[in-house]
């Protein structure tokens, strides 16, 4: 073992001493032996229905090789933790988090690291790069040229070191394609080819197994194009000293920098209330400009000069206007307010809204008056914690400008998010969403029925699952679905450096069929408390929905919402089967039948 390597790592003497004294098969059975525990650095991604960034039980290219490397060179990582990003596991060999540079070793705690996002440091490398010279220079691994090409690879991706205009042409180079492959097949490659922007041929995609992944890579890159586009029309490229940067907010751009940088000079992901990250694609941050604007409201770390990022536990505090105007740009606030709308029926809607510096308010009430005086408060339905969040597209209220209503709820946040409420069966679908609450609250919700399809396609096992595996194993073929996963379940996206990964896997028709059944009786059953609060308020004198007079038109609200669960279930999952609709309209009877709360 180099005396850099040794003086590198400060590893256990009697490890050290095995090593200096060139006792190679001792040695290595001893580091073999104490290297059993090991921690990545996950990934950070935006939960739509959450509205806020989670942990996947995933890793980047970087730490997807870093790992590889390590199994190349004999260790067995199968005892794997998933972290938060700069987070570590006490005791632990942690790759590619912890906030430290090079290999570094606490005695006290017996944890190491391989890391290189410590604050201050500017050098250009990546943890792949550190594992490899580490692993060579403790005579694990012997250097190679492919080992090397790849190593380069990795370090030019996790530094955003190739040209932005590569994103376009993503779809036919390993660029784009990377996440597809395995480290052995990323490693085969490169013993094969010179270069990651190499062109690959029809034959080659085939090959590689790299067919639908060409077709979704280039799809990516269409609708983040369009995205940009509309965002541009949408004042969403401010100016700034680092010139023209693109606000991401909850990401809307789903490939965030992979995209912004083809045409714009930065970008900044912003979630409210949780995280953000700046980056820039040529200019360094200038740290001591920002700490100076912002003094003590300054949050977040600098890391290679490159990526000014915040993502504690603690709550964000800053705005975006103030990020925005920390890098020497100018941000519009939005108004504080609240609006009422008086409705034909002599009703009156009302939201009071708080500004939260993005496209969500939060919503201290909303409230339903009718000509009488009689009032419903909406949040005295809500079970205890939860609030409500107006979607507003324009940054004015929902109850003017409303395009399209977006309703969910996260029980996560405890939040219940919705859109247009003068629209006919606005309240109504609220009414869902509260029910969704309360089966979230009795554990019945969302986060239950997802496990199910979660559970299997997070194992990566399962993932890395074919045919061939499949008829070894002398199962029907026909008792599988090749599907399209992303986020453990439904559609995926994914830029260059790997932020949004997506992939095809084989599942079990039984796994789809017990989801699918879970998620039908989930929605059905939310559904049939938004009917009996109907019932309920009416029984009162209380009619907040009076263009859906009738059982039967309010039925065929729910028929219709059900319809279009069924429809997406059946594209994405290959299964007609009919588990929300059962082949009906949502029947009197299903009410009691499927929810008896309030």
């Amino acid at each position: 073992m180099s005396e850099e390597i040794r003086n590198w790592e400060k590893l256990n003497q009697s490890i050290v001493n095995l090593a200096k004294e060139k006792k190679k098969s001792e040695f290595r059975i001893k580091i073999l032996e104490n290297w059993r525990e090991f921690a990545v650095s996950g990934v950070l991604q935006f939960d739509k229905e959450c509205g806020e960034q989670v942990l996947k039980p995933f890793t980047d290219l970087d730490g997807r090789v870093a790992l590889g490397l390590l199994e190349k060179a004999g260790f067995d990582v199968s005892n794997l933790t998933y972290v938060k990003p700069g987070e570590y596991l006490k005791g632990a060999v942690n790759l590619d988090t912890g906030d430290q540079f090079g290999v570094v070793y606490e005695e006290p705690t017996y944890t190491l690291y391989f890391d290189h996002h410590k604050p201050g440091t500017k050098k250009v490398t990546s943890t792949t790069e550190i594992v490899y010279k580490a692993m060579v220079g403790l005579r694990l691994l012997e250097k190679s040229e492919d080992i090397d090409r790849l190593v380069d690879f990795v370090t030019k991706i996790d530094n955003r070191q190739y040209p932005p205009e590569e994103f376009m042409r993503s779809a036919r180079t390993i660029l784009g394609l990377q996440r597809d492959l395995d480290f052995n097949k990323l490693l085969a490659y490169f013993k094969e080819h010179q270069s990651p922007t190499e062109e690959l041929t029809p034959e080659e995609l085939t090959k590689y197994g790299l067919k639908e992944a060409n077709k979704q890579q280039q799809k990516i890159i269409d609708e983040a194009m369009e995205t940009l586009g509309k965002m541009k029309k949408e004042g969403k490229i401010v100016n700034t000293e680092y010139g023209e940067v693109v606000v991401n907010i909850d990401n809307e751009l789903k490939v965030g920098a992979s995209a912004a940088y083809v045409k714009y000079d930065g970008i900044i992901n912003f979630t409210p209330d949780k995280s953000f990250a700046v980056t820039f694609k040529e200019k360094d941050i200038d740290e001591r400009r920002l700490k100076q604007r912002l003094g003590d409201k300054f949050q977040g770390k600098i890391i290679r000069g490159k990526i000014w990022i915040y993502n504690e536990k603690e709550p964000l505090q800053l705005k975006l206007e103030e990020i925005v105007e920390a890098i020497g740009g100018k941000f519009i606030k939005s108004e504080l307010f609240s609006e009422q709308v008086n409705r034909p029926d002599g009703s009156i809607l009302a939201e009071h809204l708080r500004d939260k510096g993005s496209h969500y308010l939060s919503t201290s009430e909303i409230t339903f008056k009718d000509k009488n005086g009689k009032e419903i408060k909406f949040s005295d339905l809500l079970p205890p914690g939860w609030t409500f969040i107006s979607y507003d597209e324009e940054s004015k209220s929902k109850l003017y400008t409303s395009k399209e209503s977006k309703f969910s709820s996260c029980a996560k946040t405890k939040t219940i998010t919705y859109g247009d409420l003068n629209k006919d069966g606005a309240l109504f679908a609220l009414l869902h969403e509260i029910g969704h609450s309360w089966l979230e609250t009795k554990k019945e919700g969302h986060n239950s029925f997802s496990e199910i399809m979660e559970s299997y396609t997070a194992n990566y096992d399962n993932r890395d699952l074919t045919e061939e595996d499949i008829r070894n194993r002398e199962e029907n073929l026909d008792d599988y679905v090749r599907i399209n996963v992303y986020d453990a379940y439904g559609k995926g996206t994914g830029g260059i450096d790997n932020d949004e990964p997506w992939f095809s896997m084989l599942v079990p028709k039984k796994i789809i069929q017990k989801y699918g059944k879970a998620w039908a009786a989930n929605e059905r059953r939310a559904w049939a408390y938004a009917l009996k609060q109907i019932r309920r308020f009416r029984k009162e004198g209380l009619n907040i929905e009076p263009n859906l007079e009738k059982l039967d038109e309010l039925q065929s609200e729910i028929y219709n919402c059900l319809a279009s669960y069924e429809e997406t279930f059946s594209k994405e999952y290959k299964d007609a089967t009919l588990y929300f609709t059962k082949g009906k309209k949502f029947k009197k009877k299903d009410i009691d039948e499927y929810f008896n709360q309030k």
